[in-house]
């Protein structure tokens, strides 16, 4: 609002003076309220599209919510919030800041919205706020760059460059919005209770002053400085040639006359930079720190801003407005010469995606040649090298610019392959149209030909595959066979790898093109697939291994075979120096086993010593457990008639090579100790429930096959790593000898009366009898020990009384039945049928204590 002492402000309007409510209604309004009060046929009209032009209060008061008044820069937005990115770049890149100020936000949320449009990401939007009749309306008389010019202009010493350097000099403290830290404490950070205030509020208030520099209104508004400069480089950021030379002629009536002829250092320029862009923002520090901060003129800073866009038409609009103060030449020669400058410009490369540009910068190519502008060839030799996001624009570079200096580079110079990678990458992103060309002139490396491959294998295109091994001879097929792999290896971040018939098609070039597969020697032993699998797999992905050795086979379309035993003797070599046993290496090495023994390899051949036997049958035996675990329901996770055949031949094999107790020496310290850890995880596992009669005596269990095997190789190892002291062993002890049941850590009466809760409840009258034999006299015949049987007898249905009545009788307790009855009366049997009655101590005594 304006003050009686303020005589630069302009004539307060009605809308604000008056206060009386119809005061406030506009009187379009009004028209349709008088409208209502009588019945007519005809109603006035309530409208005026001039309402809506620039100037007009309407107008105004829309412009000034949608730019200054923004819920998305409020600080409750946080992260989400464009000034927290904006401030995160101006923290980290402070020598090149820029201005963070709700026109600044707008400016730049609006560019990258039309940026997106004009490339196809998001749907075609309309115009943007800012046009040309805003920006006549706000240099107008009445507009406020108008209104702040005419007092500038009154004032005598006006100093433009001193307003924009305090504009700098508030972003290098950190002062990320141009308003005062002052305004923040009135309580006017861009809220709703501006909004009644006059959106197009008059020039800055008086300075105090002459020689004090002016403070901005209190309200967000339109400032001369710097939204004029703004305004500017939105204009080259939307390639809206009409507002830029619009804006700039306006800003040089505006201005004094050194606005286009003033010198100062390229980061004093930036801090009216729109770019929010991290690669682009870390170049444009290193201009500063590295490349000398060179100092130039506003014009010459446009231009440098407009080649960033490649915008030719804002290049054409520049030398017309600034025809008499910028030499174009120079210009293109500061920044040519300037390496970290031109680095800049060529990055930006990657962001031009609209057909409009991509002719654009062919012009701005020839332009540069025309002011012969020299680029250093040794530094920057090729240009479409920059380019990864226009494949059109990549290839009419490439043809009309760097193929021409392309043979004018040694064939040895390395900077020839860096050209051929940029054509592989296109062509890996389904764009092989510069292949032939690459191809002919040699550009393309080895690495580079293995990438084509494996395109060609993924779009299953054999003519490009031949382009290809023409280029080579047989010897080398196998190393972009390799290459081919390996590009997947090291280019691919994701757990996805190609499909089987991919890795078909390129395992087969080694038997079409390369003589692989046969035998024989010279380059078909050279190009044979397994021993390139053996010689190169050996650091490869386990997923990958399987796939290439298991699921192509089953595509039927490999001309050869694998040769398993051959693999799995590197396999085992290379498991000797082995430090940890991974997942899925267990399951590679299983599945492995089982081809040899579905081949029908006999196990005793002499070229497996018994120690590769032994470890052969430690590592399937793990494999084993990665692929079941410790199993709840061995009639659901059986082991297959296969599998089980296989484990048995192994043990059978190993058992007629080593004497007895001579396993456990030859394995090695790593297989050996996970075998141990495998024996206590699978007999002392905690289930739900307890394993059925049928589970137990089940011989393809992979619980059962395991202890089985385990029992044969190494009895004695074995039972050391069970722990009969555990509940859930019982389904075990069968298969030892009371004499080999020890109780490793002392056996209490609680873990006692647990062993015969579970045994009873698996219905194992003999775990029950070996229970009983084998734990110690003195917890046997304690009253506690009698106690906790008397109670589990009370809540047992008949069945299991009836088992534990047989077992204490087949055990060397003959006694134990009448010492239980005499601690707790055994109830009548219809209390015993309905399982109910008073539960007995017995309850703490846990399965699992």
């Amino acid at each position: 609002m304006t003050t009686p002492n303020n005589k630069h402000a302009p004539v307060a309007d009605t809308v604000m003076t008056n206060t009386t409510p119809n005061s406030i209604l506009p009187h379009e309004l009004w028209f349709v309220i008088f409208s209502l009060c009588k019945s007519t046929s005809h109603l006035p009209a309530a409208f005026r599209s001039d309402l809506f032009k620039p100037g007009a209060l309407p107008y105004r008061i829309w412009t000034h919510r949608i730019v200054f008044i923004d819920r998305n820069l409020y600080p409750s937005a946080g992260r989400l919030s464009p000034t927290y990115r904006h401030g995160q770049l101006n923290s980290w890149y402070p020598s090149v800041a820029q201005i963070g100020s709700p026109v600044a936000h707008h400016l730049r949320g609006q560019s990258e919205r039309l940026l997106e449009a004009s490339q196809g990401k998001t749907a075609a939007t309309t115009s943007s706020l800012v046009t040309k009749p805003l920006v006549d309306w706000l240099f107008s008389p009445s507009g406020s760059f108008g209104q702040q010019h005419q007092w500038y202009k009154d004032e005598q010493t006006w100093d433009w460059i001193a307003e924009l350097q305090l504009v700098r000099d508030r972003l290098e403290f950190g002062a990320l919005s141009e308003q005062d830290d002052e305004d923040d404490d009135d309580g006017n950070e861009w809220s709703d209770s501006i909004f009644p205030m006059h959106p197009a509020a008059g020039p800055f208030p008086a300075p105090a002053s002459s020689t004090e520099s002016c403070r901005p209104c209190p309200v967000p508004n339109w400032r001369l400085i710097p939204d004029a400069f703004l305004l500017v480089t939105f204009a080259i950021h939307t390639s809206q040639v009409d507002l830029l030379e619009s804006t700039l002629h306006h800003m040089r009536s505006a201005l004094p006359s050194t606005f286009a002829t003033a010198s100062k250092p390229f980061s004093f320029w930036t801090l009216v930079m729109l770019n929010s862009l991290d690669n682009q923002r870390a170049c444009l520090s290193e201009i500063v720190y590295l490349g000398n901060d060179p100092a130039m003129t506003y014009p010459t800073f446009l231009c440098f801003v407009a080649i960033l866009e490649w915008s030719f038409s804002s290049l054409q609009v520049l030398l017309r407005v600034f025809e008499d103060t910028l030499d174009l030449t120079a210009a293109l020669a500061l920044f040519t010469s300037n390496e970290h400058s031109l680095e800049c410009i060529l990055i930006s490369l990657n962001h031009v995606t609209s057909p409009d540009t991509c002719t654009s910068v062919l012009a701005i190519l020839d332009w540069f040649k025309k002011c012969h502008a020299k680029i250093n060839s040794t530094r920057f030799p090729f240009v479409s090298f920059y380019i990864h996001s226009s494949y059109p624009l990549f290839a009419e570079v490439f043809m009309t610019y760097d193929l021409v200096y392309l043979t004018s580079i040694p064939k040895g110079d390395p900077t020839r392959g860096n050209l051929g990678t940029a054509v592989v990458d296109w062509v890996c992103k389904g764009h092989a149209g510069l292949l032939d060309v690459a191809l002919d002139h040699g550009i393309v490396n080895q690495m580079g030909m293995g990438r084509v491959l494996r395109q060609a294998a993924l779009t299953e295109d054999a003519e490009m595959a031949e382009k290809v091994l023409q280029m080579v001879d047989t010897e080398e097929i196998k190393y972009l066979v390799l290459n081919a792999l390996d590009s997947h290896i090291h280019m691919e971040f994701e757990s996805t790898f190609d499909p089987p018939s991919a890795y078909c098609f390129l395992l087969n070039l080694l038997v079409t093109h390369g003589g692989g597969g046969g035998g024989g020697g010279g380059s078909r032993a050279a190009n044979d697939p397994n021993q390139l699998l053996i010689d190169h797999s050996q650091h490869w992905p386990r997923e990958l291994l399987s796939i290439l050795l298991f699921k192509c086979p089953e595509t039927n379309t490999l001309l050869f075979s694998w040769d398993y035993p051959r693999h799995l003797i590197q396999h085992l070599a290379w498991a000797q120096s082995m430090h940890t046993i991974y997942h899925g290496w267990a399951r590679l090495m299983g599945s492995l086993i089982d081809c040899c023994g579905a081949d029908g390899y006999d196990w005793r051949e002499p070229e497996l010593d018994g120690g590769q036997v032994s470890t052969v049958s430690a590592i399937r035996l793990i494999s084993l457990m990665h692929e079941y675990g410790p199993m709840e329901d061995a009639e659901e996770y059986k082991v297959s008639p296969e599998a089980a055949g296989v484990i048995s031949a192994l043990v059978g094999a190993t058992r007629d090579k080593l004497p007895p107790r001579r396993f456990s020496t030859l394995v090695s310290p790593l297989f050996l100790t996970m075998l141990g850890s495998l024996v206590d995880a699978v007999t002392s596992f905690p289930r739900p429930r307890p394993l059925s009669t049928t589970e137990i005596g089940c011989p393809l269990a992979a619980h059962n096959v395991f202890v089985d095997a385990m029992l044969a190789l190494d009895r004695e190892f074995t039972v050391s790593h069970v722990r009969f002291e555990v509940a859930t062993t019982v389904w075990v002890w069968p298969k030892f000898s009371v004499d080999e049941i020890k109780f490793g850590h002392g056996l209490t009466a609680n873990r006692a009366i647990a062993l015969v809760r579970a045994a009873v409840e698996a219905k194992q009258v003999t775990v029950v009898s070996m229970v009983l034999s084998t734990i110690a006299v003195d917890v046997r015949d304690s009253n506690e020990f009698a106690r906790g049987l008397a109670g589990l007898a009370r809540r047992w249905q008949h069945v299991c009384k009836q088992v534990f009545v047989s077992g204490m009788d087949q055990s060397e307790w003959p006694d134990g039945w009448a010492k239980v009855a005499s601690h707790l009366p055994l109830p009548e049997d219809g209390e015993e049928e309905d399982g109910v009655g008073h539960l007995s101590s017995c309850e703490v005594f846990d399965l699992f204590g």
